[in-house]
């Protein structure tokens, strides 16, 4: 059973933010096959970066329970 510390909004929060970085990541993907290839590559890659750091904060917080018997205790 996989248990997280952190609120469902805040993570809910992230998946959104995640797609809409993806959907961004399309976009500069689409402008690199364009004329505008500089700014394009610039863009997609500091967007790469930033889905890269949400994705590992979302599987931080899908860690199993023995890693957030901690979160527990301080809630208490």
């Amino acid at each position: 059973m996989l248990i997280s510390c952190f609120p469902t909004t805040e993570t809910d929060s992230l998946e959104i933010k995640l797609k809409q970085f993806k959907t961004v990541q399309q976009a500069a993907h689409d402008l690199m096959q364009q004329e505008h290839r500089q700014q394009a590559v610039a863009t997609y890659l500091a967007v790469s970066e930033r889905i890269l750091e949400i994705e590992l904060e979302l599987i931080a917080r899908q860690q199993p329970l023995s890693i957030y018997d901690e979160c527990d205790h301080e809630q208490n």
